[in-house]
């Protein structure tokens, strides 16, 4: 496989992510986005805790709240 073929395999997974998370807005609870990829909510807090979740993670109150270009990002990058 070239490198041509690796960025056209990294463009479809692209949009594919993007398709997924089309319906959102510009942020998505951690208990929305792990209903969404099948996790547990802890899941994502572990993930969060290590360094290795979406980027940015805002806590309000007692909900956490990531930015979806955060989000896609992260589902991207994982998809490799």
């Amino acid at each position: 496989m070239n490198i041509t073929d690796e960025l056209r395999i990294g463009e479809e997974r692209r949009k594919q992510v993007e398709k997924m998370f089309a319906d959102l807005n510009n942020s998505i609870t951690r208990s929305e986005l792990a209903e969404r990829l099948g996790y547990s909510p802890r899941h994502l807090a572990n993930v969060d805790s290590a360094g290795t979740g979406p980027r940015n993670p805002l806590r309000i109150g007692q909900r956490i709240l990531y930015e979806k270009s955060s989000v896609l990002e992260w589902l991207i990058s994982r998809a490799k």
